[in-house]
């Protein structure tokens, strides 16, 4: 142990009450017989009258037996007459006394096997290998059973058992089980039920309703199902032509409707407005549209457009966003820090002039400056000193 653990052995109970405590020296004697060293003395005259001690002093009296018996029939030396009359009476002497009897060995010659016990030669001539190489079939078993839940006839032991464990064994007894058919039954539709309320119920229903009018109008037989509808920019189905307009009639389904159309490979050679007049926003790096300025300004300022722009920008292919085929340009409305995001106005395509800059793919024009760049140099331009100081001046001769 630590030092810590043994300064608090110290002082424990345990330990001080060992030290405490006198040793009582208490008188032993031995027994040299028995070789027992220390023997208290008042223990000793027990010992002496005890089975250990009588047995080791009869031992003793007893005069020494000479080894000199054998047992020739097990090969044994060495014995003493009290060793040689237990050997006699036990089983192994009795084993070795009893003849051996003799195993009458046969063979099978169209087996090609030898030394087969008397005892077994039957049960090996009705076995399935014997049979198979004598040509002879097997005993057929009896095709006596039957189910009586399934009306099946004929099978056997091993098929009978197979069958109880199937599934046509256990649908049968569940059909038996449920007792009578159902009372309550809907022609038109081809369901029954058990309790009256339940097909009123289903007579109340719009499946039954739908079916019925078909079935009067005679547009389709009685058992088919009803007339699906389904909008396909919703992705959801109706079972009637009116629930279907009132669900085109609403915001979310006009709404993406027009998504649809604005994403759609003819719509991308149009002008970037739907069939009802609204304005769209398209980020070409990251294929997506929007319907107002604000989701648009929420879009650019996100990780996930930044980094397709600079992935694009490695690649020397940045398309500008645009609004209504017109170029999309960020200019500051009013001085602003580095960190504050420019105001987004819609600024007309600039007209083709001989001194002009020259416009390219994946570059923006800021008019103030005269100048094109990519889309972030752009960001940092509009944020700068001199872009600043020209557009104050160009405020105030406004």
């Amino acid at each position: 142990m630590n030092e810590w653990s043994y300064q608090a052995h110290l002082q424990g109970k345990k330990h001080q009450k060992k030290t405490t405590e006198t040793k009582v020296e208490v008188e032993t004697r031995a027994c040299d017989l028995c070789k027992a060293p220390a023997i208290p003395v008042d223990r000793y005259q027990d010992h002496l009258k005890g089975k250990k001690h009588l047995t080791n002093l009869t031992r003793l009296s007893k005069p020494a037996e000479p080894k000199d018996k054998v047992c020739a029939v097990c090969n044994l030396k060495d014995l003493t007459q009290s060793m040689l009359q237990a050997h006699l009476k036990g089983q192994r002497h009795a084993k070795a006394l009893a003849p051996k009897a003799q195993v009458v060995l046969a063979s099978c010659e169209l087996c090609g096997v030898s030394n087969i016990p008397a005892a077994n030669y039957e049960d090996h001539i009705k076995g399935k290998k014997h049979l198979k190489k004598a040509n002879q079939p097997l005993a057929a078993e009896a095709t006596d059973k039957e189910c009586s839940v399934c009306n099946i006839k004929g099978l056997t032991e091993a098929h009978l058992e197979r069958h109880l464990r199937g599934k046509n064994h256990k649908k049968a007894l569940d059909k038996k089980r449920a007792g009578p058919p159902k009372q309550y039954a809907c022609e038109l539709c081809g369901v029954a039920f058990e309790v009256e309320s339940n097909l009123k119920d289903h007579l109340a229903g719009v499946k039954h309703k739908v079916r019925g009018e078909q079935a009067k109008e005679g547009t389709k037989p009685a058992s088919a199902m009803p007339t699906i509808y389904e909008c396909k920019f919703c992705v959801m189905r109706f079972y009637s032509d009116k629930a279907l307009a009132q669900h085109e009639s609403g915001k979310r389904h006009k709404r993406k409707a027009i998504m649809a159309e604005a994403s759609s490979p003819a719509a991308q050679e149009l002008p970037m407005s739907s069939a009802n007049g609204l304005w769209l926003f398209r980020c070409p790096p990251c294929e997506k549209r929007f319907n107002d300025e604000h989701t648009l300004r929420a879009h650019l300022a996100g990780r996930r457009h930044q980094n397709k722009v600079k992935l694009a920008e490695n690649k020397g292919d940045v398309a500008p966003v645009t609004r209504g085929g017109a170029l999309f340009v960020a200019v500051p409305a009013v001085p602003a820090p580095v960190a504050q995001v420019s105001a987004l106005v819609v600024v007309p395509p600039p007209a083709p002039e001989p001194q002009a800059p020259v416009q390219g793919p994946g570059l923006l024009l800021c008019e103030v400056c005269n100048l094109t760049m990519p889309a972030v140099p752009m960001q940092m331009h509009l944020a700068g000193k001199k872009h600043r100081h020209k557009a104050n001046l160009a405020g105030a001769a406004q």
